[in-house]
């Protein structure tokens, strides 16, 4: 969470070692991320992973652009199919 003055608490949703199961490598992952308002939610093959609030008003973005990203590494092939977008109401 990010605080109305800026400062960020940091929490667990679980484990990593047991959130890391429920990840197939090598084969199609399933990201659904919800985003209503301040409030952030990640789910990884229907399996909660990330829960975030950004309360500060000074550097949160109503608006903005949507992008996919990797993370640098060793080589890795990554692919996107079946994005949906869809607007919570």
């Amino acid at each position: 969470m990010i605080a109305k003055d800026g400062k960020k608490q940091v929490g667990s949703i679980g484990k990593p070692e047991e959130l890391g199961k429920h990840f197939k490598k090598g084969d199609w992952n399933s990201y659904r991320i919800i985003c209503k308002g301040v409030e952030i939610t990640l789910y990884v093959n229907d399996v909660l992973m990330c829960q975030f609030t950004d309360n500060d008003a000074k550097h949160f973005a109503a608006k903005g652009v949507i992008a996919l990203q990797m993370h640098p590494g060793p080589p890795m092939k990554v692919q996107f199919k079946n994005i949906t977008l869809k607007e919570l109401k």
